[in-house]
């Protein structure tokens, strides 16, 4: 009788043993299947991340080579205005002269 009691108990140790270790494996799959997921967003978001900091060097050379321009046409309209500024002012030189 008490050797009959010792098998069932081994016996439902044993079938609470399989149904944990078979829930561990499900579970373990569906955590294996989220990290493959995660993996694949991970690297996803490394590509758009990647592009980003292209665009920006992009960008930011875009944005020199426009100052670059834009300090040109600064020190052209500057040449002019000094010089529109010189034969304004050469008119006025020659009449302040005294005639003989």
């Amino acid at each position: 009788m008490e050797k009959s009691m010792n098998i069932k108990c081994q016996s439902s140790q044993k079938a609470k043993s399989e149904e944990t270790l078979n829930r561990l494996r499900v579970e373990n799959a569906i955590l294996r299947e989220r990290m493959e997921m995660l993996t694949v967003e991970f690297r996803t978001k490394e590509e758009e991340c990647n592009m980003l900091i292209a665009e920006g060097f992009i960008l930011k050379y875009d944005l020199n080579q426009l100052y670059d321009k834009l300090f040109n046409i600064n020190q052209e309209n500057q040449a002019e205005s000094d010089q529109a500024d010189a034969e304004s002012n050469q008119p006025e030189a020659e009449s302040s002269r005294p005639e003989n």
